[in-house]
């Protein structure tokens, strides 16, 4: 047969090429990436192109042990391990070595988290900062980021304290002042949260103060707990939001001096001026004799 004239519709081009170039660090260094492929069949609901689809994701990290060292990388939601990912993961663009970054701290924190039962949860979707994403996981983990001494970084726990590390006095400070918060804790805690049963959208844990109920409650207040996807935790976030709006209302301010400066953030110390009626007297030490021992 004989054809005056043919039209090309469609070309198809098979290449055994790498489909994604190499994704590199500010080092260098090549980034392992997650990649997804779909093979979809076409049906009455599958039709052309497919353009967005939905996942459950989980990210692996590693963990730290002061006697193992790093651990390989393993499924983990824990929210020291995720900071800990952040602060030196492909994500930051000067991620910190080991030796930028107090360990020991950070253990702590994941097993208050294991104990308390806290994880974080969220899938990051548009244009952030590590830093941004390192206040999320603090929050939902009751801690906060410090650099105490030697330039580490380190993370201080909101948890009970009972070792006093330093006491100020008259002697050892000046310039004291405090205030308090007279506002009126709420009735009722909304606190936002991901909820898996409904695709992870957005839902509300009600949380009320001592005594209040639906049939009662006439203040309210609504708080954002992003990468929290479980009730139980919410709850929790919540109460602990009350109980800290109600006992944390009076704020101290003093001077001292700084080389005699012993405690440091989220340190438990004591206080004693007359001020605030804390404490009957104090007084310098003059001499002290020590054994044979030196003690």
């Amino acid at each position: 047969s004989r054809f005056d004239a043919t039209s090309w519709e469609r070309l198809a081009i098979a290449s055994d090429a790498a489909p994604w170039g190499v994704v590199k660090d500010s080092s260098g260094n090549p980034v392992k990436m997650t990649r997804t492929a779909v093979e979809a069949t076409a049906a009455d609901n599958i039709q052309g192109a497919i353009g967005q689809y939905s996942a459950i994701t989980k990210s692996k990290v590693a963990s730290w042990h002061p006697d193992t060292s790093w651990s390989v990388p393993a499924i983990s939601n824990n929210p020291a391990w995720l900071a800990l990912w952040v602060l030196k993961g492909p994500m930051n663009y000067k991620p910190l070595a080991d030796s930028d970054i107090d360990l020991p701290s950070f253990k702590a924190w994941a097993d208050a988290c294991t104990a308390a039962g806290i994880t974080y949860n969220r899938m990051q979707d548009g244009e952030t900062t590590p830093h941004k994403v390192l206040r999320e996981i603090m929050v939902i983990g009751r801690a906060k980021m410090i650099q105490p001494s030697g330039n580490k970084l380190a993370v201080m726990v909101d948890g009970v304290k009972s070792t006093v590390v330093q006491h100020f006095t008259t002697r050892n400070s000046w310039g004291f002042s405090w205030k308090a918060s007279r506002s009126k804790t709420p009735d009722l805690v909304k606190v936002q949260w991901l909820n898996p049963a409904i695709g992870y959208q957005q839902d509300e844990r009600l949380v009320y103060n001592d005594g209040k109920s639906a049939d009662n409650v006439q203040t309210f207040q609504t708080v954002q707990l992003p990468g929290c996807t479980d009730a139980a935790i919410a709850y929790k976030y919540g109460r602990f939001f009350l109980a800290q709006d109600s006992a944390r209302r009076r704020v101290y301010q003093f001077y001292t001096h700084h080389e005699g400066l012993l405690c440091t953030q989220g340190d438990l110390i004591q206080i004693t001026n007359p001020l605030i009626g804390a404490g009957l007297g104090q007084g310098r030490i003059k001499s002290f004799t020590t054994d044979g021992s030196g003690d």
